[in-house]
């Protein structure tokens, strides 16, 4: 059997910047959920700089973005701590597969007009709804439950009078897992500085993770949402179902994974991450 040495360089090169491509675009999409874009642009500033410096052989500007990228990981390491430990949780939920299980009809339904029913009656309450990033390191306290959905049980459990009603409940699948759980603040409150702890909790966990956290205001009895560190007053019932039902059906896409929507919705960033690879691989490797 022959061997075709060329051929095996260039798949050797193909994997090469397929390899690169996808973390390309795992960290992009990262960042893009935490909202670092400003910081993604001046990276990218910086290193097409670089790359000028190089093809143009313009010695001043490479003698002073060199030191940079010399010292660029430990940079990253420190800008972004929170980041990278997403990212490479990231990475674990790929590789180890983890399902997350949506409500059924019957128990959205439930979850909805329970939600609505503690808004009009201005009693406050924390629902914190799990995607495939863990969240279990961010939960402090609480109770688990593992009980089945049902209004009666989420009404009892955010009574006034209830020693849990003051923390979230976690809804994963068609099953309350746990109650009175204490969430992490938010670092950027801002856009809840005018609420209270609930808000701020709500957007804290959304900060750290991919779950989306829904909260009653027992002062103005609004209902909101927050997700990827965006917080949102939801105006009415069916706003938030359509939300929650679009939340639901991002988990199940990316669960029943189908390459060709996955393209199409991700085109653009596909591109970008494969330029960006090509680019490295050109001035960092074929020389």
């Amino acid at each position: 059997m022959h061997i075709n040495i060329l051929d095996i360089l260039v798949f050797k090169n193909i994997l090469d910047i397929a390899i690169v491509t996808i973390l390309i675009y795992l960290v992009l999409e990262l960042f893009i959920q935490v909202k670092s874009g400003p910081i993604i642009i001046g990276i990218l500033i910086i290193s097409l700089l670089y790359v000028v410096s190089i093809v143009f052989n313009l010695s001043l500007t490479r003698m002073i973005l060199e030191p940079f990228f010399g010292v660029f990981l430990i940079i990253m390491a420190i800008i972004f701590q929170r980041e990278l430990r997403r990212f490479f949780e990231m990475i674990g939920v790929v590789g180890l597969g983890r399902n997350v299980y949506v409500p059924k009809e019957e128990n959205f339904k439930i979850i909805s007009k329970t939600i609505w029913r503690l808004a009009s009656s201005k009693t406050g309450a924390l629902f914190v709804f799990p995607a495939r990033e863990p969240i279990d390191r961010y939960l402090e306290g609480g109770f688990v439950l593992n009980g089945q959905i049902s209004e009666p049980l989420l009404l009892s459990i955010f009574d006034p009078t209830s020693p849990g009603h003051d923390g979230a409940v976690v809804i994963s699948g068609d099953r309350i897992k746990s109650f009175a759980v204490h969430l992490p603040l938010a670092k950027k409150f801002e856009a809840v500085k005018e609420f209270g702890l609930r808000h701020r909790a709500a957007l804290g966990i959304s900060e750290r993770t991919n779950a989306l956290c829904v909260v009653v205001s027992e002062e103005r009895g609004t209902v909101a949402i927050a997700r990827n560190g965006d917080f949102e007053i939801i105006p009415s019932k069916e706003v938030f179902e359509e939300k929650l039902k679009s939340f639901f059906n991002d988990i199940e896409i990316k669960q029943n994974f189908n390459f060709i929507l996955w393209l199409r919705k991700n085109f653009f960033l596909i591109i970008i991450s494969l330029g960006i690879a090509i680019t490295f691989w050109i001035f960092f490797v074929e020389k």
